[in-house]
């Protein structure tokens, strides 16, 4: 799939919440803590994960949840913000191997206050960190 938009609108009034919220939060310099990051934990016990499979399960729910394609960009000339779903599936995938419950600890304490780890200008709002 190509990087093109195949849809491009008015944002919904959530969606400029979101956004003038980040724009406002992340302006000053004395509060970079992203608010909307909700982390999903899931301990494995048994048996093995395939990384391809994983992968492959996002981008199937990736094209049929078009949200998870979106992204929020503002239009100087016309003054609005705008939603911009995509053909691509934007995410990002990281994979640690961690030595100790603090490392782990350390890692998921990121994932939930990193402002970092998404970019809602480019559509990037999915991320998955493998911890071994």
């Amino acid at each position: 799939m190509s990087n093109q938009s195949i849809i491009s609108g008015l944002s919904s009034y959530a969606q400029e919440r979101i956004w003038l919220d980040e724009q406002v939060r992340f302006s000053s310099t004395n509060n970079n803590v992203a608010i909307y990051n909700i982390p999903f934990v899931y301990r494995i016990t048994h048996g093995h994960l395939s990384i391809k499979q994983l992968i492959q399960s996002f981008i199937l729910l990736a094209e049929k949840h078009s949200i998870l394609r979106t992204s929020l960009q503002y239009d100087q000339d016309k003054q609005y913000l705008k939603q911009i779903i995509n053909e691509r599936f934007h995410y990002s995938l990281e994979e640690t191997i961690i030595e100790n419950e603090n490392e782990l600890q350390s890692i998921v304490q990121h994932e939930v206050t990193s402002n970092q780890l998404f970019d809602l200008s480019n559509g990037k709002v999915f991320r998955c960190h493998l911890i071994h």
